[in-house]
């Protein structure tokens, strides 16, 4: 039995010598080359969802401010000439005249006509037309009195005998006598207490 058991022992020796070596595989650098491969293929896909992301937004755009510069702008406005007295029209009180305000009015000149030509020591008319053009009606006894410029007339006060309510008119006429000296003349009259002022320019030949 012991010889037997020995020779079974040694048939198995001779024949694991006839059999070829299986080569040795190092298992580790299989792992480390199959982690480097997974590193990398993470790396690749990070990059492209970022590139995604970057080209899903939108892109920051800077807008410049606006800057303002001041320009002065020059313009040859003429001066206007200043007319001394209204001229006469056909509608002696115009639209524009009307003031709203509590106690104001508008004296327009009907006769002479602004500029008008006359004699020295001529006599002629003079006529005047108020309008309260406020908001408060004026009591009987407002006085049109001489305030300045040569004398034409030889009354120097004119009593406004009637109320004047908002809107109404009161006519005036006295008669006027042209000064000695030649040339432009004038003479202004004003509505006292309301302030506005009766004119008549005229020219003496």
């Amino acid at each position: 039995m012991l010889k037997k058991s020995l020779y079974l022992t040694a048939f198995a020796v001779l024949l694991a010598a006839c059999v070829p070596a299986q080569p040795t595989v190092d298992i580790q650098a299989q792992v480390n080359t199959a982690v480097a491969q997974t590193m990398e293929a993470n790396n690749r896909i990070s990059q492209a969802v970022e590139q995604t992301v970057a080209a899903q937004l939108p892109a920051n755009t800077v807008t410049a401010s606006a800057t303002f510069e001041s320009i002065s702008i020059f313009t040859d406005t003429p001066v206007p000439t200043l007319t001394p007295f209204p001229t006469n029209t056909s509608a002696p009180i115009p639209a524009g005249a009307d003031v709203q305000q509590p106690r104001s009015c508008f004296v327009a000149t009907i006769r002479p006509e602004y500029m008008e030509e006359i004699k020295a020591g001529a006599s002629f008319e003079i006529r005047w037309q108020v309008k309260n053009t406020g908001t408060l009606s004026w009591d009987s006894g407002v006085d049109v009195k001489y305030a300045s410029g040569a004398k034409m007339t030889e009354k120097e006060r004119v009593e406004i005998s009637e109320v004047m309510d908002p809107g109404e008119t009161y006519k005036i006429s006295i008669t006027g006598k042209a000064p000695k000296n030649k040339g432009v003349q004038q003479m202004t009259w004003i509505v006292e207490g309301i302030n506005c002022y009766a004119n008549v320019a005229i020219v003496v030949k």
